[in-house]
């Protein structure tokens, strides 16, 4: 598993202030409450899943391109409905599986990229950016961690902007 450093609230080593910009761009880019869930494809509810450490949400990580250099990958959980800053993030040095520990119960939706500006600020436009979506329409879809139960699955690939 890639090195994972778990930031929750204010106590992180990622600012208020840089973490309020990236909720705010996120909230403009529309990936984040005001989105909606597009579910699982096949039931209509979001996916939960059983496997993996309690109160986890993981996954893996997958970017193909070659912007990545020595640049860190944000990975940001947000809650649905919550006009605050992301819930929970983590930093990855490159691609691959991810766990973010301690998520309260809720319904979140999943974003990574590639910070390019090394600021652990709001994603930028030419920054490669990926949401969990695994229907591929486009929308982020909801993951729900219910009764402190984890999330496991949560993959997310990193395109870089198109040109």
């Amino acid at each position: 598993m890639a090195a994972v450093r778990n930031v929750r609230g204010a106590r992180g080593s990622v600012s208020m202030a840089s973490r309020v910009a990236l909720f705010a761009s996120l909230a403009g880019a529309g990936l984040l409450a005001a989105c909606g869930g597009g579910g699982n494809g096949e039931t209509g509810s979001p996916p939960t899943a059983p496997a993996g450490s309690a109160r986890t949400v993981s996954g893996r990580i997958n970017y193909s391109g070659t912007a990545l250099g020595s640049h860190k990958i944000v990975v940001v959980l947000n809650r649905q409905g919550d006009a605050g800053p992301p819930a929970y993030s983590a930093v990855l040095s490159r691609p691959g599986e991810y766990a973010i520990g301690d998520v309260a119960d809720g319904s979140y939706t999943v974003l990574a990229f590639i910070d390019l500006g090394d600021d652990m600020g709001a994603p930028q436009a030419d920054e490669p950016t990926g949401v969990y979506d695994p229907g591929g329409d486009g929308t982020p879809d909801v993951v729900i961690v219910r009764d402190g139960g984890p999330a496991s699955g949560i993959d997310v690939a990193i395109k870089d902007p198109s040109r």
